[in-house]
């Protein structure tokens, strides 16, 4: 049964923490500002749900050890994501990843194309904790029998306000807001 859960209730900073961030599209300030947010809550790992843009944005992930995936707009440069990311004390899988942290299990895949419906198809299987995606660029959080399915937002934000999140070792979620979302 799929039922809404409710974003930033009860995060225990005094657990182990994840941070979660899509759809950065080379936004290095943006992203700094992001890790600035993870590093004030501990965050001792984060997933990358693709999309990253330039290869330039990597040295920002260098700062906490991070799991990748490709997004849409890195089918360019997925060789050299694969090379890179390594060098940066990260972990590149391809199209979807699957980690344990904290005795939990977690999907992650950016959600386009063919993926989008793999996620659904994930989050019915009961194998997973947590299933993140990206893609859309909109902030979504629900839950589906005992799987968290959370989409973090992106960093480069087509009309929502610029968001990350932080999880904590029980699931609780917090959207952060790393940028000045600009209005003209």
């Amino acid at each position: 049964m799929e039922k809404m859960v409710k974003a930033g209730e009860g995060l225990d900073l005094s657990k182990p923490t994840l941070g979660v961030i899509s759809d950065v599209h080379g936004e290095i300030e943006a992203t700094a500002r992001a890790f600035d947010e993870f590093e004030k809550r501990g965050v001792e790992r984060v997933v990358c749900c693709g999309d990253l843009g330039e290869l330039a944005i990597l040295d920002v992930f260098r700062r906490i050890p991070t799991d990748f995936v490709a997004g849409n707009c890195d089918s360019p440069r997925r060789e050299a994501l694969a090379t890179e990311i390594p060098k940066i004390g990260g972990r590149f899988w391809g199209d979807a990843g699957e980690i344990e942290w904290d005795g939990k299990r977690i999907f992650f895949a950016h959600g386009h194309g063919r993926l989008a419906d793999r996620i659904e198809d994930e989050a019915y299987s009961g194998l997973w904790d947590l299933i993140c995606f990206g893609h859309s660029h909109r902030f979504e959080l629900r839950r589906y029998d005992e799987t968290v399915i959370l989409n973090p937002g992106a960093i480069q934000s087509r009309g929502e306000k610029p968001s990350c999140v932080v999880v904590d070792a029980n699931l609780h979620v917090e959207r952060v807001f790393p940028a000045t979302l600009l209005l003209w």
